[in-house]
């Protein structure tokens, strides 16, 4: 039997409105009165690679030997206000 394997590509869009969420409890947390974009963008994107990595181990972790899913997060794209 060959093994099939599938290779799914992820793109993570993440609204103006995640984005404001994240900067405001980065304020709250440092009692900043402004975050700086760059701190909020790394904390979406390191959180949401978590998520990306934990799907990944679930679907490696399906005990099938006719296939194989492997996840990668491809775009990482951020929405930093409602004009977009």
């Amino acid at each position: 039997m060959v093994k099939q394997v599938y290779w799914v590509e992820i793109a993570v869009l993440i609204d103006s409105g995640i984005f404001d969420f994240f900067s405001s409890q980065i304020q709250t947390d440092t009692n900043e009165d402004s975050v700086e974009e760059g701190k909020v963008e790394r904390k979406i994107r390191e959180l949401f690679s978590h998520i990306i990595n934990g799907v990944g181990l679930l679907y490696s972790g399906i005990n099938d030997s006719s296939i194989e899913i492997s996840i990668t997060l491809r775009h990482f794209y951020i929405l930093k206000d409602g004009a977009h």
